[in-house]
C-alpha cells in the first residue's frame, strides 16, 4: 500500500484508528501489570524488563472510500516490544515500546463483473494482487507511580 500512496488513507480509517488505539491501551495496561508484578521491595535496586505483546484485531475498511474497497476486511497484526525500567524500591516505572502493525491480503478478482443482463453468468478477469501494509509507531511512558 505504501508504494501506491494508500497507507496513510488505510491508517486513517475509523476501523484502523480504533484498533491502533485499543492495542496501545492494552500495551499500557500490560506494562503497568508487569511493573507491579516485578517491582522490587523497598530498599532493593531497580529492575529492567523486556516484554513483548501481540494481538490480531479484526478490521473492516470496505465502506471507508472507493480505494479501500479492495482491502475490505481482515486482521491487523499488532506487536509491541517494550523495555520497562522500575525504580529502586519499586516506587515508579518508565517504559518505551516499539509498535509494529501489519496486514496482508490478496484481491483475487479485481475486475469481477456480475451478470448485468447482457451476459450469461459471470465474467471474471483481471490480475489478482497482494495487498500489504506495515508501519511502526512508538510509545513512551513517563515516570508512573506503582500503586
Amino acid at each position: 500500500m505504501g508504494r501506491n500512496g494508500l497507507l496513510g488513507e488505510f491508517r486513517n480509517t475509523a476501523s484502523i484508528r480504533a484498533n491502533v488505539q485499543m492495542f496501545r491501551q492494552s500495551v499500557e495496561r500490560n506494562i503497568e501489570q508487569a511493573a507491579k508484578k516485578s517491582a522490587p521491595q523497598s530498599g532493593q535496586r531497580g529492575k529492567s524488563l523486556s516484554k513483548t505483546f501481540s494481538d490480531r484485531l479484526a478490521y473492516d475498511v470496505t465502506l471507508a472510500g472507493p480505494q479501500m474497497l479492495p482491502i475490505g476486511n481482515g486482521y491487523l497484526k499488532c506487536r509491541a516490544t517494550c523495555n520497562i525500567d522500575i525504580a529502586p524500591g519499586g516506587t515508579a516505572y518508565t517504559a518505551t515500546c516499539g509498535l509494529v502493525f501489519s496486514m496482508q491480503d490478496r484481491f483475487e478478482n479485481p475486475l469481477d463483473i456480475h451478470d448485468t443482463g447482457r451476459f450469461e453468468g459471470e465474467i471474471v478477469f483481471g490480475t489478482p494482487y497482494t495487498i500489504i501494509a506495515r508501519w511502526s509507531e512508538a510509545i513512551s511512558i513517563r515516570p508512573t507511580r506503582i500503586n
